[in-house]
């Protein structure tokens, strides 16, 4: 992974060095220390630089799912009704991508290398659920990543697949199998497939940008025909 120095990534994101010097020690920047001097993950420098114009705190993981939920034209009765008038009022307010910061909570992201013989075993896997690429074809997504794999899946299930198919987790652009473990499993429950709200953000969440803009006109054809419908 491309490695940058603290000036460069402070001109990327805006800010003074001293602020990401205090990032990298808070462990919110991805870096390391080499020499007395702090190198900085590129990738990580560049989500966060999308990011810096979004205010506001994450969602928390029930809500980040009400909003994913909203967006699928799914109910979300977990939400209270003040709520879900908070949530749909977000939806029309502007572009998903804008809030994709915010929806983080969501679950927590394991990226993974495997060989090429193991990806039709995680596919099969018990409590797999596809999404991202591997559910972009379902909701016409414009992506297709054969040699990828992409869902949710239970912390259980998921140590179970790192023991027996010797998953090695790796810098997110090096990643062919990516799963997640959601924040909030009720959102998920009884599904064979991510709702396409989770699809979509999901998407934008790669480091791929053929993947992000697949991920952008998905969520913005949801929220259109929400809109079109008056929902």
């Amino acid at each position: 992974m491309p490695e940058i120095d603290v000036p460069s990534a402070a001109k990327r994101l805006g800010v003074h060095p001293s602020r990401v010097r205090a990032l990298l020690l808070s462990g919110d920047l991805k870096g390391r220390k080499l020499g007395g001097r702090w190198l900085v993950d590129q990738y990580a420098s560049d989500v966060r630089a999308r990011s810096a114009s979004v205010d506001g705190r994450a969602f928390s993981p029930s809500r980040a799912w009400g909003f994913l939920a909203l967006l699928s034209d799914e109910e979300a009765p977990w939400l209270d009704p003040s709520a879900r008038s908070r949530v749909r009022a977000r939806l029309a307010d502007g572009p998903v991508e804008q809030l994709l910061p915010r929806l983080r909570r969501r679950a927590r992201v394991h990226y993974l290398r495997a060989r090429p013989a193991a990806l039709k075993k995680i596919r099969g896997a018990n409590g797999f659920i596809p999404s991202g690429v591997s559910a972009a074809d379902v909701y016409d997504a414009e992506i297709l990543a054969p040699e990828q794999v992409e869902g949710y899946i239970s912390a259980r299930h998921l140590n179970e697949l790192r023991y027996r198919l010797a998953l090695e987790s790796v810098d997110p652009p090096e990643a062919n199998v990516v799963l997640r473990v959601a924040e909030f499993p009720r959102a998920l429950k009884g599904r064979r497939i991510a709702p396409p709200g989770a699809v979509a953000v999901d998407l934008m969440d790669s480091p791929d940008q053929r993947s992000r803009r697949a991920g952008v006109r998905l969520a913005e054809r949801l929220r259109r025909d929400r809109s079109q419908a008056g929902r």
